[in-house]
């Protein structure tokens, strides 16, 4: 990967997820706890037309100290914990309209045959690409984990994210053993069982760890205060 791509940025990091109506409050609190970086859930937003959307994230970035602060844009599909159903071509032309204010984007491994061609547009502007997968009912067996690790790359990931729904100890402990043994990875543990990994997962190498700045967007996630207070705690970051 290009060092343009996102060396530029510290990791591990802790990404603020922005859902629903985006107001400068929240995005003032989440600067001031401490977030890194700014996930803006797209799909949960309520607004759909390009122009207001754009006038949305220029608003953000009109805020007191979040200028400084990279943006991922994500605009999740409902299969995967989307907080709407929103076709894929919808999708392109909102990723598309949303790339100049991106540092990161963030496209399910599920859609990266779809949106291709936004893929192959965030790295020719040096955006750093996310190919995520979710899985909301189990923890992989460890060889499926690296398959779709070795998917996710082959579609072009600069940075791969896994989330997948921790039943057990030996769930915690098949997700760690991938976190150690790759680079550019995300990796989470979901639910209950699961929230160490908020915390622990980017001592062993995991890029980025996600806090709630407004309501919960997956099992287990932490508030930002809460989790940054947590990960200060034991010095991971």
């Amino acid at each position: 990967m290009k060092k343009s791509s996102f060396s530029r940025y510290r990791f591990p990091a802790v990404a603020a997820v922005i859902t629903g109506k985006v107001s400068g409050r929240t995005i003032k609190k989440a600067v001031s706890e401490g977030a890194g970086l700014l996930e803006l859930r797209v799909d949960t937003f309520g607004q759909r037309g390009i122009r207001p959307l754009v006038e949305s994230i220029k608003g953000i970035r009109k805020i007191k100290g979040a200028r400084a602060v990279p943006l991922i844009i994500t605009v999740r599909k409902m299969e995967e914990g989307g907080g709407a159903w929103i076709s894929d071509k919808e999708r392109a032309a909102i990723f598309k309209a949303l790339m100049p204010y991106a540092g990161l984007i963030d496209v399910e491994l599920s859609s990266a045959r779809a949106l291709k061609e936004i893929i192959r547009l965030a790295k020719k502007d040096k955006k750093a690409v996310i190919i995520s997968h979710h899985d909301f009912r189990k923890t992989p067996a460890e060889a499926g984990v690296r398959r779709i690790i070795k998917r996710a790359l082959s579609a072009g990931a600069d940075i791969v994210k896994v989330a997948a729904l921790a039943k057990s100890a030996e769930d915690i402990k098949t997700l760690a053993r991938v976190a150690l043994d790759y680079k550019n990875l995300i990796v989470i543990a979901m639910g209950e069982t699961g929230v160490l990994s908020r915390v622990f997962f980017p001592a062993l190498g995991s890029l980025i760890t996600y806090g709630s700045a407004t309501g919960s967007t997956a099992p287990g996630q932490l508030k930002l205060k809460k989790l940054k207070k947590e990960l200060g705690f034991y010095g991971i970051i």
